[in-house]
Formats: structure tokens, C-alpha cells, sequence
């Protein structure tokens, strides 16, 4: 969870997948957002990052297939794939190794218990069965907090998820561990600290932080 405009579209939408994809050219990742209009750019990004230069030195074993190169659907290959999708949309006959949800509601449609009551049965009955191995399988959900009963909350109640929490101000002294491959790497935070106060002050966010605690 995180506040806007934290880069978190840039990391799961546009990197993640290039990086899966580089690792491993034969994964089948799904990613869906708001409207297909936004889940096409975060896909057309992905795939100039997965055409650059530098992408194809890091990772020479990946290249995309000419032939299915579409913007909503593009292919390695290797029959990998990034299948872009809007929260509401279709998935018939369609499956992936990694589900990602890139802000499932636009902020103004939390407001509707019904836009957000369709989020949530689209997530249960659309997305999650696209799993190709449920047992196996990765599911990612990014976003701003917007409700109680947004999707991160609707999938909280059903079982234990990894939460990652970054407010906007920190609400208390935080320590964050994570793995590099340079080794283990800490972050710390000290109370009503801001998230990236080079670019926004405590001051200047305060918005940021009460959409985080709705």
C-alpha cells in the first residue's frame, strides 16, 4: 500500500514484469488496472523498457516475438507472455503464473459501494481462477488505500496476506529489512517523517495521508 504518485505503477506494472520476464521468458503474467486505457500505457511502457538496449544486455535470453507484439498482449519467444486487462474486464480462456492489480478503483469510485462490491466479486470470480497453479501461483495487488472495503481490505478478510505498508507520513518509528543483490538492506523512519520529503514535506501531504487511513 501506497500513497499516489510513489512511483508504484512504475515498480509493479512496467518493471516487475520485465524483470520476471527476464528471468525467466516463459512466465504468463496478467496485470489489470482501473480501465483498459491505463492498463495499455503501463503495458506499452513495459514493453519499450523490454525493447531498450540496456534490457536486452542484462537479459539476452528474453526477446519478444514479432508476431504477437500488441500492446495488450505481447509475447516472448518462448510463449511467455503480459497480458494486460481492466479490473471488470474478461478473462476467458486467458491464465497467468502472476496476477497483478494496479489500482483496482479509480479514487472517486470508492466512494460507490457498488463500484467497489464489483472490484471485489471481479477479484473472486474473474481474476483469481486465472491462476494457473493457485498453489504456486503469485498475486500482487498495489494501491492507495481509498475504503474499508476497497480490495485490499475485501481480500484481508478472506486470508493472510505479506502486507507492505508505506503512509505517506510515518505514523510511528518504522524499520523496513529487504534483500538486494548487493545483500540485506534496512529503512528507517522516524514518526510524522514523510515518505520522500525531497520531493513532498509533511506539510504538503496531508491529503496523501488521509487517503491512506480511510
Amino acid at each position: 500500500m501506497l500513497p499516489p504518485r510513489s512511483l508504484k505503477s512504475h515498480c509493479a506494472s512496467i518493471c516487475l514484469p520485465a524483470w520476471i520476464l527476464g528471468h525467466d521468458p516463459t512466465r504468463r503474467i496478467v496485470c489489470a488496472s482501473y480501465s483498459q486505457e491505463l492498463a495499455d500505457t503501463l503495458a506499452r511502457s513495459c514493453r519499450t523498457l523490454m525493447h531498450s538496449v540496456l534490457y536486452r544486455a542484462l537479459f539476452p535470453e528474453t526477446r519478444l516475438w514479432k508476431e504477437r507484439s500488441a500492446v495488450p498482449e505481447f509475447m516472448t519467444t518462448v510463449q511467455g507472455l503480459r497480458l494486460a486487462s481492466s479490473v471488470g474486464g474478461t478473462l476467458t480462456g486467458k491464465g497467468g503464473d502472476f496476477l497483478i492489480i494496479d489500482d483496482p478503483l479509480k479514487p472517486e469510485e470508492a466512494l460507490s459501494e457498488t463500484l467497489r462490491k464489483g472490484a471485489n466479486q471481479w477479484y473472486d470470480s474473474t481474476a483469481f481462477p486465472r491462476l494457473n497453479d493457485k498453489t504456486r501461483g503469485g498475486i500482487l495487488i498495489i494501491m492507495q488505500r481509498l475504503h474499508e472495503d476497497d480490495l485490499v481490505g475485501h481480500v484481508l478478510k478472506q486470508e493472510g496476506w505479506e502486507v507492505i505498508r508505506l503512509s505517506a507520513i510515518a505514523e510511528s518509528d518504522e524499520t523496513l529489512a529487504y534483500e538486494t543483490p548487493m545483500g540485506l538492506h534496512t529503512m528507517t523512519r522516524t514518526a510524522g517523517s514523510a515518505l520522500h520529503p525531497e520531493r513532498e514535506s509533511p506539510y504538503g501531504i496531508t491529503l496523501s495521508l488521509d487517503s491512506n487511513r480511510r
